[in-house]
Formats: structure tokens, C-alpha cells, sequence
């Protein structure tokens, strides 16, 4: 499978009640989700995607989108992120973005090697201005 969408929908699909997504084994695929579709998962719980060889984002990154406008992808209910054995996976959105959950309890990464993780609080402002063109790929912040 190389793609479960060949073209973002742009709003056209919505799967405002999905609560589970898994995917296993999908060596051809090199995104999951269109990012019109990834905004509209307001119920998603669960994100596992296991054995995916060429896969190098998450969400496939929009063509007509500003670069000066972050684009918000808001997962209030997911608690889990499961990320495992993707050699390729470089981030979560090419985009400049955002990501919000609120709920997340689980974040695993397993051999993501491309993959590099951030902790807000250990970002000084002078590395931010310096870095201000390369946003990190995963920014977590502990919540107390």
C-alpha cells in the first residue's frame, strides 16, 4: 500500500469519530494521514504504527499552506502514541505545526533513529532564535 489517500481531501472526508488507529507493516507507505483529515480526529485515543520502512511523516504536509501560519493539529482525547521501528520517520509534519494532547499518557518511540525529541524547558531563547527555521521534530513538556 502506498497510500491510504492519494490526495489531501481538504475537508472533504472527516473521521470526527475514530478512536483507534494501527498500522502494521506497510513498507511502501511514506505518510499516514492527509492533513485536512489528521485536524478532524477529535475522538482519537490510540496512534500505533509498527514496521513501516519508508514512512517519513505522519501527515503528509499540505501544498497550499502559509509558511508564516503554524498549522494546529488539536488531539484532545489521545492518550496513546505508539511509534516503533521506523528507520525513516524524520517528524510528525514537514509543516511548521503544532501538536496539543492534553490527555497523552504514553509516547513511545523504538527504533526511530531519525526521530529527535526536544523537552521545552530545556530550549534557552538564544538557541530558539538561532534555530528559528528548524523546528524540532517532537517537543514534549511535562505536565505536572
Amino acid at each position: 500500500m502506498k497510500h491510504i489517500w492519494n490526495k489531501d481531501p481538504r475537508g472533504m472526508l472527516s473521521f470526527e469519530n475514530l478512536q483507534k488507529i494501527q498500522v502494521l507493516e506497510c513498507h511502501n507507505l511514506k505518510h499516514l494521514l492527509p492533513a485536512s483529515v489528521a485536524r478532524s480526529l477529535s475522538k482519537l485515543e490510540y496512534l500505533s504504527v509498527f514496521d513501516c520502512s519508508v514512512l517519513k511523516e505522519i501527515v503528509a504536509e499540505e501544498i497550499f499552506v502559509e509558511e508564516a501560519v503554524a498549522t494546529r493539529f488539536i488531539f484532545p482525547r489521545m492518550a496513546t502514541l505508539e511509534l516503533h521501528q521506523l528507520p525513516k520517520l524524520r517528524t510528525f509534519y514537514h509543516g511548521r505545526h503544532t501538536i496539543e494532547g492534553p490527555v497523552l499518557k504514553k509516547l513511545t518511540l523504538y527504533d526511530c533513529d531519525k526521530v529527535k525529541i526536544f523537552p521545552s524547558g530545556n530550549v534557552s531563547k538564544h538557541e530558539t532564535d538561532k534555530k528559528q527555521q528548524q523546528q524540532p521534530h517532537f517537543l514534549v513538556e511535562k505536565v505536572r
